[in-house]
């Protein structure tokens, strides 16, 4: 069985489309809610909605909703992500290895011009690839799943880093990987456009330096909004 874990931050303008396209796919679906807008009463439509009156975060809402999950795998996307039908599906099969305990996929833009998908295409197919053929696997918590056994185990993501949380436990959990480059989900360009590319690639780079350089967790987020579910 597979359980798919959604963390949603007043998401109410994209959390029902994120879960139609999630319904159907033979999965138990769980959407960790935060904030105050009606984003818990639209996805009681489509699965079992838990509350995160901490807002704590990303990596502490997909947690939440992975001790509660049933599946024997969990996967992970955003409530602005959307998945292709064939999504679940295409992990059940990586899984059917019994050996593998992470998986990834890439993440593509909705929409945005030549710039977009180049940046998208570099950070979010290219490098995960190359980094996969040295075993440096990087997963997305846009795309990814784990064994929810071994999940647990090292304790799933960590919640005192505000970003890179999700690569930190792809390096961090051990047995086989897989980076699989056909399953691939899109999502939304709002917050990279409000940023810009550039300063949230600076903020990339310091923070990977100072996590695997100097050994400190990132405290500051890509965006504003990253401090509670991202979303």
């Amino acid at each position: 069985m597979l359980s798919v874990v959604v963390p949603a931050y007043n998401e109410e303008k994209t959390i029902s489309k994120c879960l139609r396209r999630l319904s159907g796919q033979g999965c138990e679906i769980i959407i960790v809610v935060g904030g105050s807008d009606s984003t818990a009463k639209i996805a009681k439509r489509y699965g079992h909605v838990i509350k995160d009156t901490a807002n704590r975060g990303a990596g502490a809402a997909r947690n939440l909703g992975a001790k509660a999950a049933k599946g024997d795998v969990i996967l992970f996307t955003d409530a602005d992500t959307f998945v292709p039908k064939s999504w679940a599906k295409q992990y059940a099969e990586v899984f059917k290895d019994k050996r593998v305990v992470a998986a990834g996929g890439v993440v593509r833009p909705i929409g945005g011009g030549l710039i977009d998908k180049v940046m998208f295409k570099v950070n979010q197919d290219w490098l995960y690839w190359l980094g996969s053929l040295v075993g440096l696997y990087q997963f997305s918590g846009s795309n990814c799943g784990y064994r929810r056994k071994e999940f647990l185990k090292v304790g799933g993501f960590d919640e005192k880093m505000s970003m890179l949380e999700d690569t930190e436990l792809s390096f961090r959990i051990k047995g086989k990987k897989v980076f699989k480059r056909d399953i691939a989900v899109r999502t939304s360009l709002r917050r990279m456009k409000k940023v810009g590319y550039l300063r949230l690639w600076l903020r990339f780079v310091l923070g990977y330096v100072g996590w695997l350089a100097l050994g400190r967790k990132p405290k500051r987020p890509y965006f504003a909004s990253a401090q509670h579910a991202k979303s």
